[in-house]
């Protein structure tokens, strides 16, 4: 289980709390809202995982009930420890959790046919 803690809304500067299972264990990591391009690239690694967040547009803008859901943070939990990566989990995460100091635009983000709910 993936869980994602938004605590005082968008004015919040206070890191993005993900925690998550693995078998009987629990691992958190405290992600920056402030973050950079540089820090998108690298990902964030944590107790043998690899957090990436990739960003995401839909291709139709139009089918979002006009609250920005076509653009949205995609997060994936990757298992670095064994011989090879697996992907554990993936979701969705709203655009306005993370800012890109050093800016983002449309040609940066995955087209997807797919908004924020799938």
């Amino acid at each position: 289980m993936i869980v994602c803690v938004e605590m005082q809304g968008i004015n919040d500067t206070r890191p993005f709390m993900l925690t998550w299972n693995r078998g009987d264990k629990s691992f958190s990591l405290d992600i920056p809202k402030n973050i950079y391009r540089a820090d998108l690239e690298a990902g964030w690694n944590e107790s043998g995982f690899h957090i990436t967040l990739t960003p995401m547009q839909a291709e139709d803008p139009e089918n979002d009930d006009g609250n920005g859901e076509h653009r949205y943070w995609m997060l994936r939990i990757i298992d670095i420890e064994g011989d090879e990566p697996k992907q554990l989990a993936e979701g969705s995460v709203s655009w306005g959790e993370f800012y890109v100091m050093d800016g983002l635009t449309e040609d940066d983000m995955t087209t997807t046919d797919l908004g924020i709910n799938g």
